[in-house]
């Protein structure tokens, strides 16, 4: 529950973010549509624009910053956590085949073995959900930046600020990540369940089990 907190007050900041882009992208729209219609009634220092995209660019390098920390602390904890929730999948399944082909099946270790696999593989599933809810809001954050690039072609300072912040969302992914490159989202469960699946079956059928 620590890892799925901490990931859920990055996807609060980067929502925060987005709220913010999102919110300049109607005042940047609503200041063209005004020269457009020659009935500008307020003028907005470009200046001030630019500065905002710039304290946004140190919050998103920050918030990736703190994405790389969190791998780093916790990449090793997040990899016992697939090593151990994988390695109950196996074991329930070489247990489940070989105590059926000796003819007797224990109630008490199939108990043991069924609620461990099911509380690591919820805490998989949790933590999947917190790193796919964090890539959603950064996909969303890249939508937002590239509305408002498009409303910014008037003023160059701003377009090449916001073209710079996009750049740097694109190049720093807030991605989880375990040991060995692995990225941590929903596609993480089902793919770690069908590959040792796959593996176990073919194990079985080299022991003639199958």
């Amino acid at each position: 529950m620590v890892l799925y907190s901490i990931l859920y007050i990055l996807s609060e900041q980067v929502k925060c973010v987005i709220r913010l882009v999102v919110n300049e992208t109607k005042v940047v729209y609503k200041i063209s549509e005004e020269i457009k219609s020659a009935d500008i009634t307020r003028v907005v220092s470009p200046r001030e624009r630019y500065e905002k995209i710039q304290q946004w660019s140190v919050l998103y390098t920050r918030l990736a910053e703190a994405t790389r920390i969190f791998n780093r602390i916790f990449g090793f904890q997040i990899t016992v956590m697939l090593t151990t929730a994988i390695s109950y999948i196996s074991i329930y399944i070489y247990s489940m085949v070989f105590m059926s082909v000796d003819g007797y099946i224990k109630t008490d270790i199939f108990m043991k073995i069924g609620t461990k696999l099911i509380y690591y593989n919820i805490e998989i599933f949790f933590l999947s959900i917190a790193a796919q809810r964090l890539q959603n809001d950064v996909t969303d954050l890249k939508r937002s930046l590239a509305m408002l690039l498009t409303y910014s072609l008037q003023d160059y300072e701003v377009y090449r600020a916001t073209k710079d912040l996009l750049r740097l969302v694109f190049n720093r992914q807030l991605q989880i990540q375990a040991f060995g490159s692995i990225t941590v989202d929903m596609s993480l469960p089902p793919a770690s369940i069908i590959l040792f699946t796959t593996y176990t079956v073919i194990a079985l059928q080299f022991n003639n089990v199958l």
